[in-house]
This record gives structure tokens, C-alpha cells and sequence, in this order.
């Protein structure tokens, strides 16, 4: 039998051959280019917008994965996993290991730009910059690994997740000028992940709440552990396809 360790070392070396690593490199290659081209930036604002960047691009990321599995192969996993839990949590660590190397690299990136262009901010990027806008980019790449992965070809057909990963993603963003035309869009705060309330958190200030950005954060991570739960009973309930 197979420990979780031996099932996510599987997984991790099949993925050397994909090209998803080259995709996601380009793109977030050519977001940071965009991103710091123009000067003078406000650093708190770089910092969300790179997290709801990070947010797209995670979904992307759990999208391909999915996409790519085998279902005879991820059969014969199961079964020689010592149980479904297991096998379940090495999906989740090879996707969100994935999302932590472009976190990782679009949170120290606005300490090391500086260094190379002067002045490029506003002002200092601080240890409390890097704290909130790191956790901040970190789990809504969370939250983007788990929506993504939750519309899983198993139990909803290709064309039908992605637009289903396209309708919340949108619902998500626009939720803030939905709520204030119509109050029962505020249950849009529950169904969809929280990756702009920082941005409208944020206003026209430049500096980080460490408070409410605890709560933001706190909300993201029930919202993905709920996804994530909900999302391994369907894949439990609805077989393989052969």
C-alpha cells in the first residue's frame, strides 16, 4: 500500500511532463512585465491585484490538472492507497503546490523589483506589506485551485465546468455592485470566493488592515475547505470514466 507521500511523489513526476509548468511560467512572466511597467505604484494595491491574478491562474492550473487525469490510472491509485483520504489529499497537495510557487514568486517580487528600479513605489514595502499581501495572494490561489477543481469533468461535462468556472469567477468580481443594486445578491458572499473584498477593503488608502486582512483570509480558507469537502463526496459518488 501507498502513503500519501508515494501518491503525491507519483503525481509530482508525471506532471514534469506537462507543459502546464511552461504555460503558467509565460503568463506570469508576461503578468509581472505588465504589471511593473509603469512607475510610480502604490504597493498595497500591486499585492491584490497580483492575488486576483493568482486566483485566475490557479484555476487554470486545477482546470488542466483535472483535465489530464487518467481515469484507469487514478483507479489503480485508489486502490492501492491505504485510504480514499489519501489518495484524495495528494490531489489537493500536487495542485496547491503548484499555486504556492507562483504565490511565493508574486509575493517577493515587489520586495526584489525595488532593489533593480528605485523608487519604483510610493513608498518602503514593509514586513507587514509582505505578511498581508503574501497571505492575501497565497489563498486566493487557494481558493482558485479549489474552484476550479471543483467543476471536475467526473460528474459535470468539459464545456459545462468551464463556463460554470467562468459564471462564479465573474459573480465573484462583480458581486460588490450586484450587492448594492440588489440586497439578495448577498448571498453571492457565501457561493463565491472573497477575492476582491480586500480591493474594496483597501479603498484609496495604501496601507494594510492586518486585522480585517485575518477575517478576508478566514473567509477564504472555510470557503475552499467547504469546496473542497463538497467536491470529494461528488467525486466519491459519481464513478470513473472509461
Amino acid at each position: 500500500m501507498k502513503s500519501i507521500y508515494d501518491l503525491y511523489t507519483i503525481r509530482r513526476r508525471l506532471m514534469k511532463k506537462n507543459a502546464l509548468w511552461i504555460i503558467t511560467a509565460v503568463l506570469t512572466a508576461g503578468f509581472l512585465g505588465a504589471m511593473y511597467s509603469v512607475a510610480p505604484a502604490y504597493v498595497c494595491s500591486s499585492y491584490l491585484i497580483s492575488s486576483v491574478f493568482m486566483y485566475f491562474i490557479s484555476v487554470y492550473i486545477s482546470m488542466n490538472l483535472h483535465e489530464k487525469e487518467n481515469d484507469v490510472f487514478e483507479e489503480v491509485l485508489l486502490l492501492h492507497t491505504k485510504s480514499d483520504t489519501e489518495y484524495y489529499l495528494s490531489r489537493e497537495m500536487l495542485q496547491i503546490r503548484m499555486c504556492l510557487i507562483y504565490a511565493l514568486i508574486l509575493s517577493f517580487f515587489p520586495v526584489i523589483y525595488p532593489v533593480i528600479r528605485p523608487g519604483y513605489f510610493t513608498r518602503a514595502v514593509t514586513p507587514n506589506d509582505l505578511i498581508c499581501g503574501g497571505l492575501m495572494i497565497v489563498f486566493c490561489g487557494i481558493c482558485g485551485a479549489e474552484t476550479g477543481d471543483f467543476f471536475h469533468p467526473r460528474f459535470i461535462g468539459r464545456k459545462y465546468g468551464i463556463c460554470g468556472a467562468i459564471l462564479i469567477t465573474v459573480l465573484a468580481v462583480c458581486k460588490e455592485g450586484l450587492i448594492r443594486t440588489f440586497a439578495a445578491f448577498k448571498i453571492l458572499d457565501i457561493i463565491t470566493p472573497p477575492i476582491t473584498d480586500s480591493l474594496v477593503l483597501l479603498g484609496n488608502t495604501d496601507s494594510f488592515d492586518i486585522t480585517a486582512i485575518l477575517l478576508i483570509v478566514l473567509h477564504m480558507f472555510l470557503f475552499s475547505l467547504a469546496v473542497m469537502l463538497i467536491k470529494v463526496k461528488l467525486l466519491k459518488r459519481f464513478g470513473y470514466r472509461m
